[in-house]
């Protein structure tokens, strides 16, 4: 060993070892946290981005002839239940006529009752009603106005929508029975108008109208599915719009089926003791004037369908 080697050997000895430190690469590669946080703050805007856009109300325009007192706020209610509001209310000029705007109503849908929202969905104005079409909208004498909904079965539809000037006769007829009457003219029968048995309302007359030659006034009545069992082949209509005054010796007396009936233009069916066969979708009857007092007397036993009736 030469000298120069032995130098070498000796300041090998009296050096202390060092670690060698290679850099370790993170979840995120190279960059580590430096790349990893933003990335997690965009992934929890974008969620709350969503969550916000998906949680946001669903606005509808629609369309009314008058508001009746509407206004900003006022609740939107689909079977008594609040499914929305309104978010505004502006009238809008129509070129087609423009003597007559039209109240244009911004609805805020919620969003768990979007799928309400159908090509055959209708909406109303509720507001108190005391006319031809019948007595309606009482509660809203002492509460707000509110829009009515009726959801559609057809394809999903975000609008615009034409309102209804009065809430829908029926929201379905195939659920009911449909017949014809015919009298030598309109009898006081109105859209709207209650059919009545003994004192209870059992169906609505859905249209008044003249038979295809105009020889005479045609009514469709819908009978309501769970009383359909009343309307039998030998089955009375008659009229009860209007007051019938009798004089006898205890004086003047009234007889006023009901203030619907008057005000509405009723009809009332009587059903004999010996049962006809059910009534067939589209039989046609003649509507009487008034009813024969004898028709009054039957009292036929009559078993009704009662499926979900409480």
């Amino acid at each position: 060993m030469t000298e120069e080697q032995g130098d070498r050997a000796e300041a090998t000895i009296d050096r202390p070892p060092s670690a060698i430190i290679e850099p370790r690469e993170g979840a995120f590669g190279g960059g580590g946290l430096i790349w990893g946080i933003p990335l997690i703050v965009a992934l929890v805007v974008a969620v709350i981005a969503w969550r916000a856009w998906s949680d946001r109300a669903f606005e509808v325009v629609v369309d009314f002839e008058t508001a009746h007192g509407l206004a900003g706020g006022d609740p939107v209610r689909s079977f008594g239940i609040e499914v929305g509001s309104v978010s505004s209310l502006e009238l809008v000029h129509d070129p087609s006529r423009p003597d007559r705007p039209i109240v244009r109503a911004t609805l805020a849908i919620d969003p768990e009752d979007r799928d309400l929202l159908r090509t055959d969905t209708v909406f109303w104005i509720e507001h108190p009603r005391v006319d031809f079409g019948g007595v309606g909208g009482l509660d809203t004498i002492t509460g707000p106005r509110y829009v009515g909904m009726s959801p559609g079965s057809g394809d999903r539809d975000r609008g615009p929508f034409i309102g209804l000037a009065r809430p829908p006769v029926a929201a379905s007829h195939a659920d009911g029975l449909q017949v014809v009457l015919h009298a030598s003219d309109r009898a006081g029968m109105r859209e709207g108008g209650a059919v009545t048995y003994r004192g209870v309302q059992i169906g609505r007359i859905l249209d008044v109208g003249l038979a295809p030659r105009a020889s005479r006034v045609e009514a469709t009545v819908l009978i309501d599915g769970r009383y359909a069992p009343i309307v039998r082949t030998n089955s009375r209509f008659f009229s009860t719009s209007g007051i019938g005054f009798e004089l006898g010796f205890d004086g003047l007396r009234a007889d006023v089926e009901s203030l619907e009936s008057m005000v509405a233009g009723g009809v009332g069916v009587a059903t004999p003791n010996r049962l006809g066969d059910p009534a067939e979708p589209g039989a046609r009857y003649p509507l009487q004037d008034r009813a024969d007092p004898g028709w009054l007397e039957w009292d036929p036993e009559i078993d009704l369908d009662v499926d979900g009736v409480d």
